[in-house]
């Protein structure tokens, strides 16, 4: 195992980095539907606005994409460039980040996908889990 830190390699079993003395934390995968439910409506309120959150329950992953209102702007304007899309999605990371600091979770990027110039984004969601000692 690598420390997340330093990227030097550590025991298994070790609950700080015997290098940079950071504690060690573990990301559980969390794919119950009905946690993701939870998750997806506490985070609706730290979006930036014109995005919303959702669960796609086949894939088990978190689903992010921009309100209609937003969306009928970029389909309307018939705008070709990745500009307006590129820019929604930066501000939505920037969000993201501060919400995985705020809830003790990672997001990860899993899939996207982009019809008509408006994206929807998959995220992994993984739950921090600092080992006992």
């Amino acid at each position: 195992m690598k420390c997340l830190h330093c990227g030097k390699e550590i025991p298994e079993d070790a609950l700080f980095c015997p290098y940079c003395g950071r504690r060690l934390v573990r990301y559980v995968l969390v794919e119950d539907v009905e946690e993701l439910g939870k998750i997806a409506s506490s985070l609706s309120k730290y979006l930036p606005n014109g995005w919303k959150c959702g669960v796609d329950k086949k894939k088990r992953r978190l689903s992010f994409s921009p309100s209609f209102k937003i969306s009928f702007y970029i389909s309307a304007t018939r705008d070709t460039s990745p500009a307006y899309p590129c820019l929604l999605i930066l501000h939505l990371e920037y969000s993201l980040r501060r919400i995985e600091e705020e809830f003790n979770i990672k997001l990860e990027l899993n899939e996207s996908s982009i019809t008509t110039n408006v994206p929807t984004l998959y995220y992994k969601v993984l739950r921090k889990e600092e080992k006992k000692h």
